[in-house]
């Protein structure tokens, strides 16, 4: 081509480029997006629970209590939008729809928060005189009883500052006698736990949710409080009362039929009831990756309806007269959504075997229908009850890691399918004419299954509870057939011939089950690197590697492995994390420092043994907490003695700083003249005017735990209360406190 030069009659000759500019760059990137994303409307549905997700999670994460109007915004605007431009338009009545419903998700949790909005405590209280019905009972591994109690009345409390239960922890041979009785006992009481770190789990929005307002334990013997004096009582909790009766003395009877070795896991399977494993299996079973199977979740379930369901199809379809009548299979569907609704009441109703119960129901819903069992439909469809019915279930590790098999699961047998359509091998007709091809075709099944399981929720396991199980697809092929087609088939029939009084040779053999499961935990645990640990990721790092995976499993063609890419990214953000360099618990009784080899040093002290051992486990540090009080070089960082201690640590960047934690008045003068940063375990009332950064246990009792980083820009400091910011479950600041105060940088 060619061009004039103005004001001449030469022509310029513009060459020509295969470049283009950044903004062809972008239309022709989005057009090629929107093509893609067209080209697959028939999934556009599996991403409306990932959508509401993405609005319940902004809810939860945001650092104060959001007003109605930002909260309904998005849902308004998002679907009148959407039914103005109509459906012709797909792509833009896509997008509007699923800001629809993110506002939609961001709806039902702040419902959801108001709905269970109940009384919580401020402080610690007692002993005070509770009186109110024992709603559960459960033994804990120490032998003590927590039991759930509904409050009647708290003593020095008004009523509209009474909370609706609390958790009581009874003493051996203290514990109430029955579940469903009214109780007067003296007890302390102090408000629900903050979290033992900035950014370690939240007890308190937990508590919240549940409405419990209050944790702490009973000091005398539980007296018996007259009906006439207890008002009357929500049919609701009566029969949820009788069913916890009912959980106690089934686990009684498994206790008393099966024994100490395989009896607490057989009780755990049956009525969900885990207290009574003792701790050292409980460690085994979980270094062994089998945690999963203690948990009353789709796989129960699962195991449970679908033997009742084969159960009920065999039945009729050996009797020719009622076989030509019914459809067998939608009558064994019915009686397995009975049996599963049966079995989510025995397990105890709770939030991971309510979210078990909503998926097998929808899968054999789906059978009567004559829709396919298995899909990714299905599942979404289950998503989008239990995220509607309960929001919060979307931060529990339970509902992250549930959904992640059954999501990695549904696709991957989709594409096998798919292959198998596609190629139609010899194989196939081998495996199902051979016995040996049968046996083969199931290990693989299984093998499969298992890996693609652990794939799935091993990073989740890890950023979660800090915990990857190494060997665990080996002690998985083992005790996943064990369970699937020895305990849990011995366990239903044991249930149902309990009422006559014939389930104990069914319990005697699910005994042995439920044993051989605890040796296989145990022999695995053993084996040298059986678990490995990993430090805490930033918040981020879970919300990108679910989504990353979630456009791996839920689209169909070759761009689903742009998935990896967020993928890889999320676990280079979680190699990034710097942890903190100290840490303090919220009563200033126990103090953390790193030293340089980048383990943590305990200070000698009694106290806060809970938030010493959860600061190792999120710094990956498998040392208990004894070991942890000595530096292994044999040096100790921390120079200490009854008053205070002192220590040196050293930022990325090579500066040097005096920390000084104090435990005694006398310590104040000598120690806030010569320290950059103070932690004291006492007021220190403006008297330590030389430091940049300190901490009293005023600040500790108001903002909970705190954490220093030494990085490039100076220390940088952070509390439980600044994390958790103005939410209902959080605790309310005195007047002096600032939440949101940012520290100084050290003066030189």
């Amino acid at each position: 081509m060619t061009v004039s030069e103005p004001g001449s009659g030469r022509s310029l000759a513009r060459p020509r480029t295969n470049w283009m500019s950044p903004a062809d760059i972008i239309t022709v990137s989005l057009v090629h997006l929107a093509n893609r994303f067209n080209a697959e409307q028939d999934r556009w549905f599996l991403w409306s629970p990932v959508v509401l997700g993405a609005g319940i999670g902004t809810y939860f994460y945001l650092g104060q209590e959001p007003d109605w109007w930002p909260v309904v915004l998005p849902l308004v605007v998002g679907f009148s939008i959407a039914f103005w431009v109509g459906s012709a338009r797909a792509l833009a009545f896509a997008l509007f729809v699923a800001i629809g419903i993110a506002g939609l998700g961001m709806t039902v949790a702040k419902l959801r928060t108001n709905w269970v909005a109940a009384p919580k405590l401020e402080k610690n209280l007692g002993p005070v005189v509770v009186e109110g019905w024992v709603d559960t009972l459960e033994q804990r591994g120490s032998g003590r009883i927590a039991a759930k109690i509904s409050v009647i009345r708290i003593e020095k409390l008004a009523v509209e500052d009474t909370p609706a239960r609390v958790q009581l922890t009874f003493s051996r041979g203290l514990a109430p006698a029955r579940v469903g009785g009214a109780i007067s006992v003296l007890a302390k009481l102090r408000p629900p736990p903050r979290p033992v770190a900035p950014g370690a789990y939240d007890f308190g929005r937990r508590a919240w949710f549940r409405q419990i307002g209050g944790y702490g334990f009973a000091i005398a013997r539980p007296g018996i409080v007259a009906e006439n004096q207890t008002g009357s009582r929500p049919w609701g909790a009566e029969a949820g009362a009788w069913i916890g009766g009912i959980r106690v003395a089934i686990a009684a009877r498994v206790m008393e039929v099966v024994g100490e070795n395989g009896g607490p896991v057989a009780a755990a399977l049956l009525t969900g009831l885990r207290g009574g494993i003792p701790k050292s299996d409980l460690s085994a079973i979980r270094d062994a990756g089998l945690a999963h199977l203690l948990a009353i979740s789709g796989l129960h379930m699962a195991l449970m309806s679908g033997a009742a369901f084969w159960v009920v199809r065999i039945l009729i379809a050996s009797v020719p007269w009622l076989a030509l009548r019914v459809v067998g299979k939608k009558w064994a569907a019915g009686v397995g959504i009975l049996t599963a609704f049966v079995y989510f009441f025995l397990a105890g109703g709770s939030v991971a075997t309510e979210r078990a119960f909503i998926m097998v129901a929808v899968a054999l819903i789906a059978v009567m229908v004559d829709r396919p069992v298995i899909s990714l439909r299905n599942v979404s469809l289950a998503a989008l009850i239990i995220l509607l019915w309960k929001p919060e279930n979307l931060i529990e590790a339970g509902f992250q890691m549930s959904f992640a098999a059954v999501v990695a699961l549904t696709a991957f047998y989709e594409q096998v399918t798919r292959l198998k359509r596609k190629n139609d091998g010899e194989f196939s007709d081998f495996a199902s004419k051979n016995i040996t091809g049968v046996v083969l075709k199931t290990l693989a099944g299984i093998a499969a299954t298992t890996l693609v399981a652990s794939l799935a929720t091993g990073p989740l396991a890890a950023f979660q509870f800090n915990r990857v199980a190494v060997f665990g697809l080996v002690s998985n092929l083992v005790a996943v057939p064990l369970v699937g087609f020895i305990v849990m088939p011995l366990g239903l029939l044991a249930l149902v011939l309990m009422p006559l009084g014939l389930d104990g040779p069914a319990l005697t053999l699910m005994g042995m089950g439920t044993s051989a499961l605890v040796d296989i935990a145990r022999s695995v645990a053993e084996w040298p690197g059986a678990a490995a640990l990993v430090s805490s990721p930033p918040s981020l790092v879970i919300p990108i590697l679910a989504f990353g995976g979630l456009w791996l499993c839920l689209w169909v063609r070759s761009w689903r492995y742009w998935g990896l890419v967020p993928i890889g990214f999320a676990f280079w953000l979680a190699g990034q994390n710097q942890m903190p360099d100290i840490y303090v618990d919220e009563q200033g009784r126990r103090i953390a420092i790193k030293t340089a080899n980048g383990q943590l040093i305990l200070s000698k002290d009694r106290g806060a043994r809970y938030a010493a051992s959860q600061w190792l486990r999120r710094n990956a540090d498998p040392r208990d907490i004894k070991t942890a009080t000595r530096d292994g070089s044999g040096s100790d960082p921390l120079d200490c003695d009854p008053r205070a201690c002192i220590a040196s640590l050293t930022d990325t960047s090579g500066r040097n700083y005096v920390f000084a934690y104090i435990r005694h008045a006398a310590a104040i003068s000598e120690d806030c003249r010569r320290a950059d940063i103070v932690v004291a375990q006492i007021p220190l009332y403006n008297r330590c005017v030389g430091p940049a950064i300190v901490i009293d246990r005023f600040d500790l009792s108001a903002l909970g735990a705190h954490a220093i980083g030494l990085g490039d820009q100076g220390p940088q400091v952070t509390s439980v209360a600044a994390m958790i910011g103005s939410r209902p479950w959080s605790r309310k600041l005195p007047s002096w406190a600032n939440r949101d105060r940012k520290p100084p940088q050290i003066r030189r």
